[in-house]
């Protein structure tokens, strides 16, 4: 396993499925496999795409507020 491959596959699963506690716990496992530096890297980058959904919520939220009005 190397740090592009692990990455490459966070867009394909995307924010709702990455906060999945099964994905969560096969991605922390590869991660594992990883050098120190790169599994700080692909902990940042989870927790980013993971983030992403919470934004987009958030965006449609206010998206709906401003539809009730």
């Amino acid at each position: 396993m190397n740090i592009s491959t692990l990455l490459n596959v966070l867009p394909v699963v995307g924010p709702v499925i990455a906060k999945a506690p099964e994905f969560v716990a096969l991605y922390q496992a590869a991660s594992a496999a990883l050098n120190p530096p790169d599994q700080a890297t692909a902990k940042k980058a989870l927790a980013d795409i993971q983030a992403d959904n919470d934004e987009g919520h958030a965006r449609l939220q206010d998206k709906l507020a401003a539809a009730a009005r």
